[in-house]
């Protein structure tokens, strides 16, 4: 019997400290939520560069939530992130950009996704440039995209 339990604990042990692997579903579905959310990141610096409130806001769930780091406050709703960045899009122009995702886990139909960024525009006819990280929780939809649920960012140098 003493025998049976010091096998047992070795099995157990061998086990249990063996890598755990994901599963091929679970590599599957990282790897197309890489690819959907590199799209819908593309997507979001075309709307902005393309001056497209409409569009940019399509990229949102409709209960989508933007956390500005600025001290504005959250801006909640498609239809209100849509006349928010109107009105930012008055003062600004954005002329390139890219946003980079260095972080990203999934985790049922939701993707969390840390990374960098980088907007060019031009303000008040002088050019400026942009960059800091960024925290972004992506909803997955009935057709494999995926739209923002929650949008975070931390510019590199916070706006006074």
């Amino acid at each position: 019997m003493g025998r049976f339990w010091v096998l047992s604990a070795l099995a157990a042990a061998v086990v249990l400290t063996q890598p755990i692997a994901p599963s091929r579903a679970a590599t599957a579905d990282l790897a197309s939520a890489r690819q959907a959310i590199a799209a819908g990141n593309a997507r979001y610096v075309d709307r902005l560069v393309k001056a497209d409130p409409v569009g940019f806001a399509s990229l949102y769930t409709t209960d989508g939530v933007q956390m500005p780091s600025s001290g504005r406050a959250q801006v909640r709703g498609r239809a209100a992130i849509q006349k928010s960045t109107a009105a930012d899009l008055k003062d600004a122009r954005f002329t390139a950009g890219f946003a980079k995702t260095t972080n990203l886990a999934v985790s049922g139909n939701e993707a969390y996704e840390t990374g960098t960024y980088q907007f060019n525009y031009v303000e008040n006819k002088k050019p400026g440039v942009l960059n800091g990280r960024y925290f972004v929780v992506w909803e997955r939809q009935d057709d494999g995209s995926y739209l923002i649920k929650v949008d975070s960012s931390y510019p590199a140098v916070c706006p006074k």
